[in-house]
């Protein structure tokens, strides 16, 4: 059974890579649009200060590139649905399992899409805007929350077109839940202001987590120069202003931890959906 198992996930794997050889604009899109971005972010927003209209733009940036990296997961779409009718008629022939199926593609599709073009971007972004970087961690830490998010969104939409009949359906879907997760994100609305029953969905968006895993890795212990308008400047810890954000200090490793077992569980969920909804029609 392990043999046929390796034997399978490499033919798979060989044809995965094949079929992004034969289409390479979708490679290159990804990594044009993270170096791209990456460079007019970094532009923008080049060597910022460390005051408070520089923390209210690190926090802009952050969350900017936790959205990118969710929504870029968009095609995720075509990219299972363009194997799904041959994958259906060759299981019904015992080609190969399920799993073996979806783990081949969940790896052609993570690392050349999702990954690279985080850690492309990063290497961009985080050294012309002058973020944080007291030890070589700090950017490590960027990069593996980055790469969490595309990996979650990726997980969550191939879940979402697998559970789905068409790809219209798919990406509607996909987009709607991507939004919803951004409205629980951190950033757009303080999450202790909100009421009690629907806080809790905060706790099923990968955003929150990958926000507030960004902001304390940039702002924990940090010396910030608060200076409003009209008043003398002081020195203010960062952890006062992750308190304002209702963003925990002490919860950058849990929530990387959460950001990917998150994605094991939309895994999970592809999984179920590929076993249960995509059948052969004859």
């Amino acid at each position: 059974w392990l043999h046929a198992c390796a034997r399978q996930t490499f033919v798979l794997l060989h044809r995965g890579v094949l079929e992004l050889l034969r289409r390479p604009l979708l490679l290159r899109s990804h990594m044009a649009a993270a170096l791209v971005i990456g460079l007019i972010i970094g532009v923008v927003y080049f060597d910022v200060e460390e005051d408070l209209s520089g923390v209210q733009d690190k926090a802009g940036i952050l969350f900017f590139s936790v959205s990118l990296f969710s929504f870029g997961s968009l095609s995720v779409v075509d990219g299972f649905g363009a194997g799904r009718a041959l994958m259906t008629r060759e299981r019904a022939g015992g080609w190969y399992g399920s799993s073996v199926w979806l783990t081949t593609r969940t790896v052609v599709d993570a690392l050349p899409l999702r990954v690279v073009p985080a850690c492309v971007y990063a290497i961009v972004v985080y050294f012309m805007v002058g973020l944080r970087l007291e030890s070589a961690a700090q950017f490590f830490n960027f990069v593996v929350v980055l790469a969490g998010v595309a990996l979650a969104g990726a997980a969550q939409t191939a879940a979402v077109s697998l559970w789905t009949s068409s790809s219209g359906q798919a990406s509607l879907i996909a987009v709607l839940l991507l939004l919803a997760q951004m409205l629980f994100g951190g950033f757009l609305i303080n999450t202790d202001g909100m009421l009690p029953a629907i806080a809790w969905l905060r706790y099923f968006s990968f955003f929150g987590y990958a926000f507030e895993a960004l902001m304390v890795n940039e702002l924990r212990d940090q010396m910030v120069v608060f200076n409003p308008s009209g008043f003398t400047p002081i020195l203010l810890n960062g952890n006062v202003i992750l308190d304002n954000y209702a963003l925990d200090e002490g919860a950058m490793v849990r929530d990387m931890v959460v950001l990917y077992v998150l994605w094991g569980g939309l895994l999970v969920l592809a999984w179920l959906g590929l076993v249960l909804r995509v059948r052969e029609k004859r």
